[in-house]
């Protein structure tokens, strides 16, 4: 499986050209690829290859939804969130009913 770079609601391509450098030899070394998450289609997400072209204001729910499934599937690193965020069985609780399906519904 290649490695996913993820640029969320970024412009780098204008803003932060050394990034962008890395983020081109990354895909020729290893076959990385570039997932934009922007609701324009900006010059980066023209570089993507894949643009998640969200609604305005639903960025929330792929967020909440992409944390349901790290937590559902074992792979959120609970030992850093317990040491380094105000992570809470509440805040889990409440993640548990952001589904992917819930997202897509938004």
């Amino acid at each position: 499986d290649a490695e996913l770079i993820v640029v969320w609601g970024g412009n780098p391509v204008h803003t932060q050209i050394n990034f962008m450098h890395w983020v081109q030899k990354a895909r020729r070394q290893t076959g990385a690829k570039l997932v934009v998450v922007d609701p324009y289609r900006t010059a980066t997400a023209e570089k993507a290859d894949v643009h998640l072209m969200l609604r305005p204001g639903t960025d929330g729910a792929l967020a909440c939804a992409v944390m349901n499934v790290l937590l559902a599937e074992g792979l959120a690193d609970r030992d850093f969130l317990a040491r380094h965020t105000d992570f809470s069985p509440a805040v889990e609780a409440h993640l548990a009913a952001r589904t992917p399906q819930w997202a897509a519904d938004i």
